[in-house]
């Protein structure tokens, strides 16, 4: 394990939240919420992005901006919902922002996913693959001082494998 992922591991600790919740409330009540889960003591949040979910980038943000200490990640940022540059873009300004705080998380998601956006569904490890070669090109903005850390949605051995060369490590949900 690279110095990277041990930094991340420890970041994220045992026990973190992860939750849907935010999506059904107005951004006060989150800034709320996320400040009262931060104040338990729990080093990590996980916010995931669905069909009928928050923006992941601007919910991070959101997020972010409402804690002092806690670690926020996308779990996960579907790789159907957004360019690749768009991404890393995204992934880069909160980095800059926020530094060692924030772990973008991202997935190829599933079929259905990919089907609702109109997106054909084939080859995800080809996919990702090609999106990771995107967002690894794409230079928006200055270089944070600290890297992008990234996990990749993984359950089967390819991606895992590909989780373990071109990130930080997998999210297994």
């Amino acid at each position: 394990m690279g110095a990277d992922h041990e930094a991340v591991r420890a970041r994220l600790g045992r026990v973190g939240v992860w939750t849907f919740a935010f999506d059904a409330l107005r951004a006060v009540d989150v800034r709320e919420a996320v400040a009262a889960i931060e104040s338990l003591g729990y080093p990590a949040l996980w916010v995931p992005e669905g069909g009928s979910s928050r923006e992941i980038l601007a919910h991070l943000s959101l997020l972010l901006a409402a804690t002092r200490e806690m670690t926020v990640c996308s779990g996960i940022a579907n790789v159907t919902a957004r360019h690749p540059e768009a991404m890393a873009g995204g992934g880069r300004t909160l980095a800059d922002a926020y530094g060692e705080r924030v772990v973008l998380g991202i997935g190829i998601g599933h079929q259905t996913t990919a089907g609702r956006r109109r997106q054909e569904w084939e080859d995800p490890i080809g996919r990702m693959v090609a999106y990771l070669d995107a967002m690894d090109a794409a230079r928006m903005g200055p270089d944070p001082d600290v890297p992008v850390h990234r996990l990749i949605a993984a359950l089967g051995p390819r991606m895992l494998q590909l989780a373990a060369s071109r990130a930080v490590g997998a999210h297994t949900y």
